[in-house]
């Protein structure tokens, strides 16, 4: 510790009047800097300087050097990076009561540059403008070496510490903005310096930057214990080696130097800010619990103190988000109580306002008809609600505006009209300022029409009031579906209520203009079908509105009607493309091979487009364009080439493309030079919940073993099938990495503890993510999910979705254990008979802002079947799984819903089961034999050229009918309208070359108001167009470097050799598949129509939007805000965020936040591994072989060979080999 002459030290900042000028010095700079003379600053900066260090005015010294360097890094254009290298120069030079600022703020600064570097386009080291070789430049420092001289600033800094506590804060005011809390709660220069370097703690370890190792604080340590439980020896060595560890150090420092002082202020601050420091480091199920405790004890502890307020927001906040707003409540109250002139009693009161103000929010469908919707009501603290209907007309509604919705201020003039229908509901009570949900009945008296719908607590729906919602709505019996064409609108009139066509609706269609609003264009009538079509050559927006009889339907937002040709004059080049693998860091190196082919949809051919003149481009995410590759096609239209992907290539898709073309998606990760390949293995097979696990990993760097890599790990649990986003941190830890670079951690699969009488989940995956480390800071992630169940199996039940009372239903039974590993196990099989309900169950509308808003649900029937009761058992039967964990069998059934179920017994006794929903049809039945709405299914929604395609369409309504369509390259082979007395239907149609591919099958059926529609695409396979790919030469075993040749045989379907062009790839199992060449438009399948917009059905859920009004309440001023250092020329990244405490527990809810929590982004996963081989332009002679060789990779992986072949007449095959 160096020896200061602290009587000095303070007789120079004791000084009165010095620079008592230097406000106005620093708004002459200011101005300066805005006339953008920023050497005239520079100059005033450095007298200010200069006089301020004659005066001892060390704070205003400081800040005029800070401010100095921050102007030469930007002028300089380089990062705070510059500014911090130049602030640590000074400190050297500077007295020693400047030396301690200047090092906290070239601290923040050097923070700032790894914030700066971390958020660049590529995750790279962005290098400064200061020179290469200076090894003292921050502008050749890693983001490791970085992070630690920050640190070193900071410890630099509290070198000064006797010193530093007993300065008080005020003294350096030039270089703090003032906080909102009292200044005896941080009350010293030694608090802002520590408990800025609390906050760096804490920020380095939600970036996954702590040191040699990770440290796990456990719920029941002493983390979030009482201070004389915290008061724990943490041993030199091992804070050596853990930020964590130094930094409890720090808080144990901080508890110390406050505990004698006359006022306890500090002392319990520095408590409290330490709880909410370790809360988020905590790991274990215990974690909250132990928290609540802490905060708890405090408050009773501290409670003849403003803090405990403080204390008790926090914890009144956590029951809140908890869901537990009576406890919130009741707290807070506690807290607003304890000290009602404290700012935590004012969040206490905000809260309590925030629980007890009332909440309102309804949704509805947009078209009212029998059967009559619902209002679905979600509210708080209300006992009524008021409802008024004003009829609006459609032209004044809709037509003069240039928006999709009636905006607000129409609303307002509605409301002034004397309404049609007023009415009141008296709502349920909900107790306890919970939310409740409630159901309510539309009013059935209202005419057909279109309404503006006004809902409001109070019932003089005045506008400064209490808030009105309101919606647009119609009543009317009629129903639209608008089905867009590539250059028209077809639209179909139908019974909204029995879904049949109305013909003779007079359809109205209005034209966006350019100056804004509508006008009327076309006026037809719908045919005997209810269809109609609008035509015409000019693209875009229209409004159609169909009426007949006093009722109406109509869309609710523009429609686009394109004008786009469906037949060319010319041929069109077509591109596809297949890359080496389909993930790439910035820097590697992309090799592709394209293909080419021309499409002539007037002939309706296709061919290879040999010799043609291709250009191939990269575009990234970004929509920056890489220069272009001339290329000239082979005779199998075909070329072939690579590009480096530039370093500065920003994360996401990055576009293969041949302009007007095609292209193919390839995926850009964040590219880091010094990126580590991290592996883990799965778990050995047979592991449940409840086992103690161990998890394999390798750390390799361009398939080198890295030695002594540290690494830290965590793992997360969820119930399987559930989002990531609720998994719960189980437990951490750190490892370090063998000689071969191997590492191993064990944690223990704890099942999840369940309240009450729930069981515990079937199965749990639990997420274990290893973050490595090694010298030169390079870094590296690997992610595995494992799944855990009770038992040590799990079962698989198959069968396939077609299945006619003709045919025997066969079923796959599969059992496994969670890693993999088959198991052959005796089993019973039981089939079930399923009772359907008595009517069909009509499903909800999705609302109008979601993505499938004016879309059709589907046929209805997707889950229907879970819901339903077995009635009794039909078969029951043996069944044991072979030595490859699978078995097969069938068993008849009639036409009619069952479910299949498997049981057997893992080695522990438990339960292993898997089940599956069948429906068995009786394809020549007029009647679906299950209450459904709809049901779509094919024998086959493949179908080899010259055979049939064979589906059912039925319902289980008493009476339906549909409109079933069949269509292709814009032609229809099938426009039919089924009989509504016969409720399933059979159709067969031929699959020849003329499908050029494939089809589309659609159907749509209106029923209740709601639409089921089912719109699948039929492949149809040519075989004459499948070539067979043979390798000879591939050994069952090989070792790594081993040189394979290998012989390929290619022949045409005839078994004759073919001349063809090979493409050949060795890459890994673990890497994506790579694109294959099996988009439409190959195999004959060029120019077969996939582009429709597909039935979008005019009636969808509505959420009533806020007109005017609220409930309001005067929100007192709560923020908690310390004295935060002052940002001089450069914003840094942490200069307007909270004081330490909400910053270093981020994850910790705070009074201000909404209750969302926020999420780290991680860094991306590695990119898949380089490919063995890559052979794009190998061909065979006309014998149809090829002959090729390659070595085996040093690299452990499972390699695989994948050879792709193709001739000049766009016939393809292909063939897989596992090496």
């Amino acid at each position: 510790m160096r020896k200061i002459t602290l009587s000095l030290w303070l007789a120079a900042l004791a000084m009165p009047g010095l620079a008592a000028n230097a406000d106005s010095h620093w708004e002459r700079v200011s101005k300066t800097l805005e006339r953008g003379d920023r050497k005239a600053a520079d100059d005033a900066l450095r007298a200010l300087e200069q006089t301020s260090l004659l005066d001892g005015a060390w704070d205003r010294a400081a800040r005029a050097t800070a401010w100095r360097a921050d102007l030469a890094a930007q002028a300089s254009l380089a990062g705070p990076g510059m500014a911090a290298d130049r602030l640590r120069a000074a400190a050297a030079e500077a007295p020693d009561p400047v030396k301690p600022v200047l090092e906290v703020m070239a601290a923040q600064r050097y923070r700032a540059e790894v914030e700066r570097r971390r958020g660049g386009p590529d995750g790279a080291d962005v290098q400064g403008a200061a020179s290469p070789g200076d090894p003292d430049s921050c502008a050749v420092w890693n983001e490791s070496r970085l992070v630690t001289e920050t640190e070193r600033c900071y410890q630099r800094a509290l070198s000064f510490e006797t010193v530093l506590k007993q300065i008080p804060v005020a003294m350096y005011g030039a270089l703090f903005d003032a906080g909102t809390v009292p200044e005896t709660l941080r009350p010293t220069l030694f608090d802002a310096i520590a408990y800025d370097l609390l906050d760096f703690y804490a920020w380095c370890w939600k970036e996954g930057l702590d040191d040699t190792e990770s440290v796990t604080l456990e719920p029941d340590g002493p983390a979030l214990q009482d201070v004389s439980g915290f008061t724990f020896l943490i041993p030199d060595e091992a804070a050596r080696r853990s930020r964590v560890l130094r930094a409890l150090r720090l808080w144990q420092v901080l508890l110390v130097f406050h505990e004698s002082d006359d006022d306890p202020a500090a002392y319990a601050d520095a408590d409290l800010n330490r709880l909410q420091f370790c809360y988020p480091l905590v790991t274990g199920e215990k974690r909250e619990e132990r928290y609540i405790a802490a905060l708890d004890r405090f408050a009773h502890k501290w409670r003849a103190h403003p803090l405990s307020s403080r204390a008790l927001a926090l914890r009144a906040q956590l029951a809140f988000e908890a869901g537990d707003v009576a406890l919130a409540r009741v707290v807070a109250q506690k807290g607003a109580a304890a000290h009602p002139a404290s700012i935590g009693a004012a969040q206490c009161r905000n809260l309590i306002a925030r629980i007890e103000t009332p909440s309102l929010a309804l949704k509805t469908e947009r078209v009212w008809c029998a059967p009559w919707p619902q209002f679905e009501v979600s509210y708080k603290n209300l006992t009524q609600l008021h409802f008024r209907a004003v009829r609006v007309p459609f032209d004044e509604a809709f037509v003069p505006r240039d928006t999709q919705a009636p905006d607000a201020a129409e609303g307002g003039r509605w409301l002034t009209r004397k309404p049609l229908k007023q009415w009141s509901v008296v709502l349920p009570p909900a107790g306890g300022y919970r939310t409740r949900s409630h159901h309510m009945s539309v009013p059935q008296d209202l005419p057909a029409g279109l309404y503006a719908l006004y809902v409001s607590p109070d019932a003089a729906f005045a506008a400064g009031g209490a808030p009105i919602q309101w919606a647009v709505f119609r009543v009317s019996r009629l129903a639209l579906v608008i089905d867009r064409k590539p250059d028209q609108v077809h639209g179909y009139v139908l019974s909204a209520r029995e879904g049949e066509p109305v013909s003779g609706a007079r359809v109205t269609v209005w034209r966006r203009q350019a100056e804004g609003g509508f006008k009327r264009e076309q006026v037809m009538m719908s045919g005997e079908d209810g269809g109609f079509a609008v035509l015409g050559e000019h693209a875009g927006d229209i409004m159609i509105l169909a009426e007949r009889q006093g009722d109406a339907a109509q869309t609710w937002t523009p429609v686009w009607k394109g004008n786009a040709r469906t037949r060319f004059e010319a041929p069109v080049t077509r591109a596809t493309f297949m890359t080496d693998r389909n993930v790439y860091r910035p820097g590697q190196t992309l090799r592709y091979k394209g293909f080419f082919w021309m499409d002539d949809p007037v002939s309706r051919s296709v061919y290879a487009a040999a010799g043609s003149r291709v250009t191939v481009a990269g575009l990234d995410a970004s929509g920056r364009h890489l220069a272009g590759q001339d290329a000239t096609c082979t005779p199998f239209g075909s070329c072939s080439g690579e590009m480096v992907i530039p370093g500065d290539t920003p994360p996401g898709t990055f576009t293969l493309t041949a302009k007007g073309m095609g292209s193919t998606g390839i995926q850009i990760v964040a590219g880091d030079r010094s990126a580590l390949d991290v592996e883990l293995d799965s778990p050995v097979p047979g592991v449940r919940l409840g086992d103690v696990l161990t998890v394999n990993g390798r750390v390799a760097r361009d398939g080198a073993a890295v030695p002594g890599a540290r690494i830290a790990w965590r793992v997360a649990r969820q119930p399987q099938g559930d989002a990531p986003c609720a998994a719960v941190p189980l437990t951490a830890g750190s490892a370090v990495s063998d000689a071969q670079g191997a590492f191993a951690l064990t944690f223990f699969a704890k099942a999840p503890q369940q309240p009450g009488e729930e069981a515990v989940p079937e199965s749990c995956v639990f997420t274990v993510t290893a973050e490595v480390s090694a010298a030169g800071g390079r870094s590296g992630r690997a992610r595995l999910p494992v799944t855990m169940g009770e038992a040590a199996w799990h079962a698989s039940l198959v069968t396939d979705a077609w299945q006619t009372s003709s045919r025997p239903v066969r079923f796959d039974v599969r059992v496994q254990a969670h890693g993999g590993t088959p198991v052959a196990v005796p089993g019973e099989l039981q089939v079930l008979l399923l009772k359907p309900p008595e009517w069909v169950k009509r499903p909800d509308l999705p609302l109008a802002d979601r993505a499938d808003a004016g879309g059709c649900p589907g046929t209805g029937d997707d889950d229907a079947l879970d819901a339903w009761e077995a009635s009794r058992v039909l078969v029951g039967e043996h069944v044991r799984t072979g030595t490859n964990g699978a078995a097969s069998g069938s068993v008849p059934l009639r036409a009619g819903a069952y479910r299949l179920v498997y049981e057997t017994r893992d080695p522990t006794g438990r339960r292993v089961a898997a089940r599956r929903n069948v429906r068995v049809l009786d394809p020549d039945a007029r009647r679906l034999p299950f209450t459904v709405p709809v049901h779509v299914e094919a024998e086959t929604w493949r179908v080899p050229a010259g055979e049939a395609f064979r589906a059912v369409w039925g319902s289980g309504y008493a009476r339906a009918s549909a409109l079933v369509l069949a269509e292709s390259d814009g032609l229809e082979w099938l426009r039919v309208r089924t009989d509504p007395e016969v409720t399933q239907q059979r159709f067969e149609l031929p699959a020849d070359a003329a499908a050029r591919g494939g089809f589309w099958f659609r159907s749509l059926c209106v029923k209740e108001n709601r639409a089921y529609a089912c719109e699948r695409w039929v492949e149809v396979v040519r075989r004459d167009q499948n070539l067979t790919v043979t390798v000879d030469g591939v050994p069952p075993t090989m070792r790594p470097s081993d040189r394979i040749a290998c012989t390929v045989k290619v022949t045409d379907p005839d078994g004759a050799g073919c001349v063809a062009e090979l493409l050949a790839l060795l890459t890994t199992d673990d890497a994506a598949d790579v694109p294959a060449w099996r988009g439409a438009g190959l195999g004959g399948q060029a120019g077969a129509s996939t582009l429709h917009g597909g039935f979008q059905f005019q009636n969808h859920g509505v959420a009533l939007a806020l007109l005017c009004g609220g409930w309001r309440h005067q929100r007192e001023p709560d923020a908690w805000r310390y004295r935060t250092w002052r940002a001089c020329g450069m914003r840094l990244q942490n200069a307007d965020a909270p004081s330490s405490p909400d910053r270093t527990a981020a994850s910790v809810p705070q009074i201000h936040e909404t209750g969302a929590a926020g999420t780290v982004s991680a860094p991306a996963e590695a990119a898949m591994r380089a490919p063995g081989l890559f052979l794009p332009h190998g061909v065979c002679d006309s014998d149809g072989t090829a002959r090729f060789s390659f070595t085996v990779p040093d690299q452990p992986a499972r390699w695989r060979l994948l050879i792709f072949a193709h001739d000049a007449r766009l016939r393809d095959g292909r063939v897989e080999i596992p090496l």
